[in-house]
């Protein structure tokens, strides 16, 4: 079975969390964790048009690529119970969803910080990751 990939944003402290909460809880080993613009991003962009921006969640899955909510929607789809309960919040309009996804990503290293470099190559998550 193919394993989705998690595009994040490796110098962002949210995403960073969010990339190790993800490792944690991903049992069945459904996920792999890549940075935005590191090399398994820009050999996919090659091939799959929609993935230049570096300013969003992405997840990559049976060929097609999820961005922001969307992403984040899909992403708790693949990790299953109890996780799906989130995908309740999928009702709320696309707009409104869309909004919300932008003022948190608008706001994310003032309210979280950044790092210099990438934080994701805990030892713990090794097999996780991907360059």
């Amino acid at each position: 079975m193919q394993k989705a990939i998690l595009f994040i944003d490796s110098e962002c402290v949210l995403c960073d969390g969010l990339s190790r909460y993800v490792a944690a809880i991903d049992k069945k080993d459904k996920l792999r964790i890549a940075p935005l613009g590191g090399l398994t991003h820009t050999q996919m962009a090659r091939t799959l048009p929609d993935t230049e921006s570096f300013s969003q969640v992405e997840l990559f899955w049976n060929n097609t690529v999820y961005k922001g909510p969307h992403a984040v929607f899909k992403m708790v789809e693949i990790l299953g119970f109890p996780y799906s309960f989130l995908l309740i919040f999928n009702i709320l309009p696309e707009r409104f969803l869309w909004k919300l996804y932008n003022w948190v990503a608008g706001n994310r290293y003032s309210w979280f910080g950044k790092k210099d470099h990438c934080i994701i190559g805990s030892p713990k998550f090794h097999k996780k990751l991907l360059p």
